[in-house]
């Protein structure tokens, strides 16, 4: 039986920073869209905890709407990375746009997502 269920997080006028979860089968897939700079780090813990309350074995993370990767969102996604791991599931990250993954590639942390670029979950 395919359960889908949707949550989705829309900006207020000053947010530039918006995602969406939505279970299928047994995985989560979460969307991120616009920017996640330090300024939406309220949103994007919300976000995180999202994700937490929500988990399921596999998590796919779709980046392909996500225009910028401050450091803070980086180093948030290194915390959701080890908090699911801790829980023995599994963070995919799906549909980095070049600049996108160029963050991954510049700040060395490639190797420590299991990174798609450009395609969708």
């Amino acid at each position: 039986m395919d359960r889908q269920a949707t949550n989705v997080h829309s900006c207020s006028p000053v947010q530039r920073f918006e995602y969406a979860l939505q279970v299928k089968d047994e995985t989560l897939i979460v969307t991120w869209h616009g920017e996640a700079r330090h300024d939406e780090v309220s949103h994007l813990h919300a976000c995180m905890q999202a994700i937490l309350d929500n988990l399921r074995d596999s998590v796919v993370l779709d980046l392909s709407g996500l225009l910028y990767l401050g450091s803070l969102a980086l180093g948030a996604l290194v915390s959701l990375q080890r908090a699911i791991t801790l829980r023995q599931g599994q963070l995919r990250l799906v549909g980095l746009r070049p600049e996108i993954e160029q963050v991954f590639a510049i700040s060395g942390l490639c190797n420590a997502f299991a990174l798609t670029s450009g395609s969708r979950p």
